[in-house]
């Protein structure tokens, strides 16, 4: 009868126990449960208070997100996090945090360009397009015009950088691109870039949308802020660290590319052919006489181009492909040209002057009038940099808005400390808890 009570006791004892060691495994298993939810949830929250410290100048200056920091800082906020919300709860006995930003940085082109893309939210490039609001410059005035110093307002002179620390950490790192009027020429023949009838610039990328949005150029302002270059398409072009030199290398180009197409419709245009032929039959009888032809078709394209260039700069539009409708100059305009007539030979140059009369009867009236259409100088840019490498255009877009944060904010503002998102893991009593976001 003992036994048997004995081993009823004994029994009870072993249930006892082993529930006992149940409820604790449950209790146990329950509190990692709920520290691993605790942890996530919590995790999620702490990525969100990272990226909610955005530079808000530059989310309302440029619609870029980004926040300034780096792994040991942003380890530090984390771990300030987790002692503050899981310090002496379900028994966490060791707590610690580790940050990786690399891959983030929005000084990276593909990164910057995923920041642009969710700067513009979900409507199309087209709708974009249609919202800007870029401002004329008007009438620019004699002395705000490329090379005179004189009387400019402030806001208006030419700036350029010689700092080699503020140059050695921009975006392109100054680098150089190639230019070929051709590749420009053969953009606008193709039709890829222009609207039918010239018009307008069509098949816009993302970064050209964004230029238009926040960038100035020699004849239109896109906003009333301030910005260190005046003419900031100009630098997406040449890429200079001088103002001057931007405009002077676009007037340039201007002139390259008008100049071939202009020189292209002389020689399609058999009017103005007849007329070349026969003032170079006069001049030059003979054999000099194609010489003397092809230094007038040219002389004439040049000054045509030039005149394209002024109007350009002045704000008017210039045709793509001229017409004698379009062609603003007449052949008489480089006949008294002295840097012409040095690429005659000496009998030519006599002639031309003895028989003045003839050449100016055969000259006869051959300019046609001012007329409205074709493209815009900006329109004429925006070809320029569309043929341009995407990396190239993209780093120089950084470049302006690293330029302008350190000339409207902070002076040491550099694209390569801000981040576009952020990974990190937690270590919570020996177990690891990794989280990664992107600002979307």
């Amino acid at each position: 009868m003992k036994n048997r009570k004995g081993s009823a006791t004994v029994l009870m004892a072993m249930i006892s126990v082993s529930l006992s060691i149940a409820i604790l495994s449950s209790i146990i298993v329950i509190r990692q449960m709920t520290l691993n939810s605790i942890c996530r949830i919590y995790g999620n929250v702490w990525t969100r208070g990272i990226l909610s410290e955005y530079d808000r100048h530059l989310l309302r200056d440029y619609g870029i997100m980004g926040f300034y920091g780096n792994n040991p800082e942003v380890a530090k906020k984390l771990e300030y996090y987790m002692h503050y919300s899981l310090s002496n709860r379900l028994q966490v006995r060791s707590l610690s945090a580790t940050a990786d930003l690399n891959g983030y940085e929005l000084s990276e082109p593909e990164n910057f360009r995923r920041a642009m893309a969710n700067s513009f939210g979900t409507e199309s490039l087209e709708v974009l397009l249609k919202k800007e609001k870029r401002k004329d410059r008007g009438d620019l005035s004699a002395s705000e015009k490329p090379g005179n110093k004189g009387t400019q307002k402030v806001e208006n002179l030419p700036r350029e950088i010689k700092n080699p620390v503020v140059l050695h950490t921009l975006p392109s790192a100054q680098g150089e691109s190639s230019f070929s009027p051709d590749s420009v020429i053969e953009a606008l023949k193709s039709g890829k870039f222009v609207s039918p009838g010239g018009g307008s610039v069509k098949n816009v990328p993302m970064e050209i949308v964004f230029m238009r949005k926040y960038m100035n150029s020699y004849r239109r302002t896109a906003d009333g802020k301030k910005h260190y270059f005046r003419n900031e398409w100009e630098y997406v072009l040449k890429g200079a660290a001088n103002d001057e030199t931007n405009l002077k290398s676009c007037r340039r180009r201007l002139f390259l590319i008008r100049n071939g197409l202009n020189l292209a419709y002389l020689y399609k245009d058999p009017e103005k052919v007849e007329v070349v032929t026969a003032i170079a039959e006069i001049i030059s009888p003979g054999p000099m006489g194609v010489v003397t032809q092809g230094i007038l078709m040219e002389a004439w394209a040049a000054l045509e181009s030039e005149k394209d260039v002024e109007n350009l700069l002045a704000g008017r539009r210039v045709p793509v492909m001229k017409t004698a409708a379009t062609w603003n100059t007449g052949i008489e305009g480089i006949l008294k040209d002295e840097e012409v007539q040095k690429k005659l030979d000496e009998d030519s140059r006599k002639l031309l002057k003895e028989k003045g009369g003839e050449v100016s009867e055969a000259a006869g009236k051959s300019a046609g009038k001012v007329v409205e259409e074709g493209l815009d100088y900006e329109e004429y840019l925006m070809i320029m940099i569309l043929v341009l490498p995407e990396e190239t255009r993209l780093r120089r877009l950084m470049d302006l808005v690293q330029i302008n944060m350190k000339y409207r904010y902070y002076r040491d503002f550099n694209l390569a400390e801000y981040y576009g998102g952020v990974s990190f893991a937690i270590h919570v009593n020996g177990k690891k808890y990794a989280y990664s976001r992107e600002y979307r």
